[in-house]
């Protein structure tokens, strides 16, 4: 054992070249049309299923076609994306806006065109159906209002599910109040669509904006009115929760908390699965931050509903617009803020994730484009799945183009530990730590540790767990310390160790100071363990502030050959 010892701290210590450490990639992805355009808008509105995502691109000029608008389709592959298609109306004409609402299920998508001029009016507005089969992409249906006029903007909202669709019509006129707003309800049957109803709430008042957002889920309609004046406050906002029975839709329930101030647009977005409603209202004002904006979330409990949260952002300031857009998935919760303010810039934007256990919320991270610049608008429109977060900025500019638009893709991770959770959603969560700030949790690395500090004056055990493979069973390891860092580390046998040559390295090497089973072997599985204890007091307090890092290396006796070197783990020395 000792010629192995002595054989390995030569391998460690000789050669003079030091080579940097790698740096962790960003797991960001960034969608792009293939063929972008000046003030394209791609990515003011997505919608995600499965593996697909279509984005809408409303100002896309189709070679000529000003404002015709279109939508792209991605397939998701691996990490990365392929554009699958590209839709366009077939009828498309000049500022139809086409792209300006998109939703798909399965192999149906449909886009909204809120601006197209048809039989029923100037602006009317219509919605394209699309589906897929083996030859890709087509057009299978165009609808519009049975009782379209000129202005109503049918299309400003779509959703689908199933063979069930909405449209919202924005100014669509409801029984007595003109321009308050309408949704529509389309059946289709084998190929062919049909106007099944229109919905309306029972107070409808001129230009209530009802049906601004709409949300399906199985037959239940979240609809949002994110003008409407409530108890005489003007724009307060409401939202509207219609489902379908045997006789028809009919509205179930109105949600319009009490509270809201004038101008606050609660139900400028919505999101609903399963008995969970939420709404945004981006407009909020919070203490000392107006237009911060908030998010209600909605339970239902046999047949009634009643408020479950109301979100904020952790970092909320004055006119982030927090609510500008909501995603649900489960117990995970998207929510863009299209005009948050931070280091990238005046409304570069932002959305944040949070988790639903129980009834209690909790904000597990904030995105913020890596390329983030001022008024780009990310965070737009957002999504979420289980392993993904899809977030929109529809004023990114492209390699000079102004507002071209872009998608940002953020995976959430693998499962690495296998407990049925992302890792990110661990990390994010606290139930898994990166003491190494690798983006990994620690459990799935060759070395991890229990504490990520460690008291001078009451002293302290910080476990470590060696995991290096069952490739590396019976081999030498040697647990070792730096007090000046990980970079640039030192390299051996191709390898770098992620630690800088010190005097605690050189005792730790030697076998010597705070650690214990610092030198040993590992066992058949590859793994091991040692600790680091500090008795009360032990160290002088001028080292209070100061990080020690800890890596390992694997040793191959037979080849004298380090074999593998750990991550190094940070641990804080606090007075």
């Amino acid at each position: 054992m000792n010629h192995a010892l002595t054989s390995l701290a030569q391998t460690l210590l000789i050669g003079s070249v030091a080579a940097a450490v790698p740096t962790q990639q960003s797991d960001e992805v960034k969608l792009l049309a293939g063929d972008p355009g000046l003030h394209d808008h791609f990515g003011r509105t997505l919608s995600l299923w499965g593996e697909r995502v279509v984005v809408g691109s409303r100002f896309d000029g189709l070679g000529g076609v000003e404002l015709a608008g279109s939508a792209y389709v991605f397939l998701r592959q691996g990490d990365g994306w392929v554009q699958e298609a590209k839709l366009t109306a077939a009828d498309a004409e000049a500022e139809d806006v086409f792209g300006h609402a998109v939703a798909i299920f399965g192999d149906t998508a449909l886009v909204g065109a809120r601006n197209d001029d048809h039989a029923g009016g100037i602006d009317a507005g219509s919605a394209y159906v699309f589906v897929r089969d083996a030859g890709g992409w087509s057009q299978q249906a165009k609808l519009t209002a049975g009782d379209a006029a000129a202005g109503d903007h049918f299309g400003v909202s779509v959703a689908i599910a199933g063979d069930l669709a909405l449209v919202g019509a924005l100014y669509g006129d409801a029984p007595g109040a003109a321009d308050a707003g309408s949704v529509y309800v389309f059946r289709r049957s084998g190929a062919s669509w049909s106007q099944e109803a229109e919905l309306n709430p029972a107070d409808a008042a001129a230009l209530d904006g009802f049906g601004w957002i709409v949300a399906l889920d199985g037959e239940t309609a979240l609809i949002g009115s994110r003008f409407d004046d409530v108890a005489g406050v003007v724009d307060a906002g409401s939202a509207y929760l219609f489902e379908r029975n045997g006789a028809g839709w009919s509205e179930v329930t109105k949600f319009a908390p009490s509270g809201l101030a004038a101008g606050d647009e609660f139900g400028s977005s919505v999101a609903l699965e399963g008995d969970t409603a939420v709404v945004g209202t981006p407009r909020r004002n919070l203490p000392g931050a107006p237009d911060a904006g908030t998010v209600l979330v909605y339970r239902r409990d046999g047949a009634a509903w009643s408020q479950e949260a109301a979100l904020t952002a952790s970092d909320a300031e004055a006119g982030d617009s927090f609510g500008h857009r909501v995603a649900l998935h489960g117990d995970l919760l998207a929510v863009g803020a299209a005009q948050d303010d931070h280091a990238g810039g005046f409304d570069a934007g932002s959305a944040y994730l949070l988790r639903r256990e129980g009834s209690a919320w909790t904000e597990l991270t904030k995105f913020t484009a890596s390329d983030a610049s001022d008024s780009e608008n990310y965070g737009s429109i957002v999504a979420v799945a289980d392993d993904l977060v899809l977030v929109g900025a529809p004023h990114d500019d492209i390699d000079g183009l102004v507002h071209a638009g872009s998608v940002y893709a953020y995976p959430l991770g693998g499962d690495c530990n296998g407990n049925g959770s992302p890792d990110l959603l661990d990390l994010a969560a606290g139930t898994s730590l990166d003491l190494d700030g690798e983006g990994t949790p620690d459990e799935c690395q060759a070395l991890a540790a229990s504490a990520a500090s460690i008291s001078i004056a009451a002293g302290g055990t910080v476990d470590f767990a060696l995991g290096a493979g069952a490739t590396h069973a019976a081999e030498l390891y040697v647990l070792l310390g730096s007090l000046s860092g990980t970079a640039p580390g030192l390299p051996v046998d191709g390898l770098v160790l992620p630690l800088n040559v010190d005097g605690y390295l050189l005792q730790t090497l030697g076998g010597g100071g705070p650690l214990v089973a610092g030198i040993g072997l590992l066992d058949g599985a590859g793994a091991g363990s040692a600790s680091l204890t500090i008795p009360a007091g032990a160290l002088p307090t001028a080292l209070a502030g100061a990080t020690v890092h800890h890596a390992f290396a694997a040793f191959d006796l037979a080849a004298s050959q380090v074999t593998l070197t750990s991550n190094a783990i940070p641990t804080a020395l606090e007075p």
